[in-house]
């Protein structure tokens, strides 16, 4: 297996009209190839829906990754990398969203996304990197459907919002 992990575990309820689940993913590689070829990933995620009515379905989720790497980057020559280099990657995303049919051949959709993504990232060398990036977003979207006979009308739009943050940190040794 070449020093390569992994696994994942799943659980979900189904009762009436709500269903729930949850699982997590790990994943790793010890370096094996050269040094700091290494990667680890880590995932968890939840997730839940339930019609409250017939006419009203609302699901919500929360997933969570986190990951670990090393030097990556092949350059032809298995002694050319950089034994320091390291990004640590920390990403949460939510999301909710809600169906509702108020009338026959009519459905309103919702769906809200929120993500926070921060990556962490060290390149030795002269002189050297050290990087912050913080990116948050939010995701706002609508649709109106309208389905009768051989008639379907689809109108919707969204609003998305992303704040990026990045600092560097260049260091001579």
């Amino acid at each position: 297996n070449n020093e390569t992990y992994g696994g994942s575990v799943l659980g979900s309820i189904l009762q009436g009209p709500i269903s729930l689940s949850a699982g997590a993913f790990r994943y790793w590689s010890e370096p094996d190839f050269r040094d700091n070829f290494d990667v680890e990933h880590t995932v968890y995620n939840i997730f839940a829906q339930a019609a409250f009515l017939p006419q009203l379905n609302v699901q919500a989720e929360y997933r969570n990754r986190e990951t670990e790497q090393g030097d990556w980057v092949l350059r032809f020559d298995p002694q050319n990398f950089s034994p320091g280099e390291k990004t640590v990657i920390d990403e949460d995303i939510a999301r909710a969203g809600v169906r509702l049919t108020p009338w026959p051949h009519s459905d309103i959709i919702g769906s809200y996304i929120y993500s926070r993504r921060e990556q962490d990232s060290f390149f030795p060398g002269v002189p050297s990197i050290d990087g912050n990036a913080v990116a948050k977003s939010n995701q706002v979207e609508g649709q109106y459907l309208f389905r009768r006979g051989i008639l379907n009308v689809q109108i919707g739009g969204g609003y998305t919002h992303v704040d990026n943050n990045n600092i560097f940190d260049l260091q001579a040794m």
